[in-house]
C-alpha cells in the first residue's frame, strides 16, 4: 500500500483511539508519503494510544521523526506513548525531538522508549528527553532502554536524571543501559535519587550492563532510595560493573532490602553474582550463584540479614551452584531462614568444594531435619557429593 493510500484509509475512521505506526526494516518510505501519513493523523485528536515502531536498518530520518512527532501536540487525550527505535537508525537528534514533542503533550500517563544499538544521539538530546518528561507529574509508568553506544558519559545524562526528580507519581520505572555507553563514577547519583522520590513506586527494574560502572556514590544513593519505596511488590536489579568498592555497594543494596512489607519478587544480580530470587506471594526462594568474586562472608550476612524478617514467608528453598567463587563458602548462611527444606532444589554439580566447604554446608543443611537418620537419607541424595 502506497503512502497516500494508507492516508486515505486513516481518514475514513471516525473517533481514532488507538493507532500504531510500523516502519518495517529496509521501508523506503520517503518524507512526502512520512508527511501525507502523519498529517492526515493529526486530525484524529481523540488518540489515546500510540504506538510508533521504526525498525532496523531504515533510511527514515530526522526530518521525517519530526513530522511523526509533531503530531503529538493534536493528541488532547493521549494516555500512552511507545516507541522503538531500531539499531543502526540515521536519525541523529532522535531525543531532541522527541523531548521537545513531549512538553506538547498534557495527559500522557505511560511512556515507554527504546532506542537500539549503534543508533548514536548526543548529551543535549539526552537533556532534552529529561526536560520532556518533567512536564508529566502525572505519569504512572516509565520505562526507558538505551542501546549499546547510544551515548558517552557526560552532563547530559546527569540534567537527564535531575529531570526525571522531578516526576513523583510513577508506579512502575524500569532503565536499562545496555553495555558500551561507558557511564561512569557518580553519574547515576542523579537517576538514582529520583527513584527515591517515587512513594507509590510498585514495581522497579534497573540493569546497568557492561562499560557503564557504578560507583560508591551511586551505590549508597541507590540503597538510600530504595528505604523510600515501601509500596514495592516487584524489584528487579541488575548491576553489571561495579567498581573495587563493590563490597561497600552491596552494603547499601541490603540496607535498602529491609522492611519491605509488600515485596513479592526480588532479583538481585550484583557483578557477577546472582544472589537471589525471592518470591513472597508464591512461597519461595531461589538463589542462583555463578562466577561471585565480590561477596565473602560479610555480603552473605548482609543479604541473610535484609531478609530475616521475611522468612516466615519463606516454604521452598532452591540452591543452584554452577561454579566456584569465595561466596560458595557462605551460601549457607541462608540456609537456617528456611522452614520446610526440599534437597531436590539444590544442584552442586560441577563444583571442585573441598572436603571443608561440603562439610559446612553439611552441618548447616543437618539443622533442617529432626532426626539424624532423616538427615542422612535426604543428603545422600544432594546433587554433587
Amino acid at each position: 500500500m502506497s503512502a497516500r493510500n494508507f492516508a486515505l484509509a486513516i481518514q475514513k475512521f471516525q473517533n481514532l483511539q488507538q493507532f500504531s505506526f510500523i516502519l518495517r526494516a529496509n521501508n523506503k518510505l520517503n518524507e512526502k508519503g512520512t508527511e501525507e501519513i502523519f498529517t492526515v493523523l493529526g486530525k484524529q485528536t481523540q488518540i489515546e494510544v500510540l504506538q510508533i515502531v521504526i525498525e532496523e536498518e531504515n533510511q527514515f530520518n530526522d526530518k521525517q521523526f519530526n513530522l511523526v512527532c509533531d503530531c503529538f501536540q493534536y493528541f488532547k487525550k493521549l494516555e500512552h506513548l511507545l516507541i522503538k527505535i531500531g539499531g543502526f537508525s540515521q536519525l541523529e537528534n532522535q531525543t531532541e525531538i522527541l523531548g521537545q514533542s513531549l512538553k506538547k503533550i498534557s495527559a500522557l500517563k505511560s511512556f515507554y522508549l527504546k532506542i537500539g544499538q549503534s543508533s548514536q544521539f548526543g548529551q543535549q538530546g539526552l537533556a532534552y528527553l529529561g526536560e520532556g518528561l518533567s512536564m508529566h507529574q502525572n505519569l504512572k509508568q516509565l520505562s526507558i532502554q538505551f542501546g549499546r553506544k547510544n551515548f558517552e558519559n557526560g552532563q547530559g545524562y546527569i540534567d537527564f536524571g535531575k529531570n526525571l526528580q522531578k516526576i513523583s507519581q510513577l508506579e512502575k520505572f524500569s532503565l536499562i543501559l545496555d553495555d558500551s555507553n561507558q557511564l561512569e563514577g557518580q553519574q547515576m547519583v542523579e537517576t538514582f535519587e529520583a527513584i527515591g522520590n517515587q512513594k507509590n513506586l510498585k514495581n522497579l527494574q534497573i540493569q546497568i550492563n557492561n562499560n557503564n560502572e557504578i560507583s560508591k556514590e551511586s551505590g549508597q544513593q541507590l540503597g538510600k532510595s530504595m528505604q523510600n519505596l515501601q509500596q514495592l511488590e516487584f524489584l528487579d536489579i541488575y548491576l553489571e560493573k561495579m567498581n573495587e568498592q563493590g563490597k561497600e555497594i552491596l552494603s547499601f543494596i541490603s540496607g535498602g532490602l529491609k522492611d519491605k512489607q509488600n515485596l513479592q519478587i526480588l532479583n538481585l544480580k550484583l557483578g557477577n553474582s546472582f544472589l537471589g530470587q525471592f518470591y513472597k506471594k508464591e512461597k519461595s526462594l531461589a538463589i542462583v550463584v555463578q562466577e561471585n568474586q565480590l561477596c565473602g562472608q560479610k555480603g552473605a550476612d548482609q543479604i541473610s540479614q535484609a531478609i530475616e524478617g521475611q522468612k516466615k514467608m519463606i516454604q521452598n528453598f532452591q540452591l543452584q551452584m554452577r561454579q566456584r567463587g569465595d561466596f560458595f563458602n557462605n551460601i549457607c548462611g541462608f540456609l537456617p531462614l528456611m522452614k520446610d527444606f526440599s534437597t531436590d532444589a539444590i544442584d552442586l554439580q560441577q563444583n571442585q568444594f573441598g572436603f571443608g566447604v561440603k562439610k559446612q554446608i553439611q552441618n548447616h543443611l543437618s539443622d533442617l531435619f529432626e532426626t539424624e537418620q532423616e538427615f542422612q537419607d535426604n543428603f545422600d541424595d544432594i546433587d554433587g557429593f
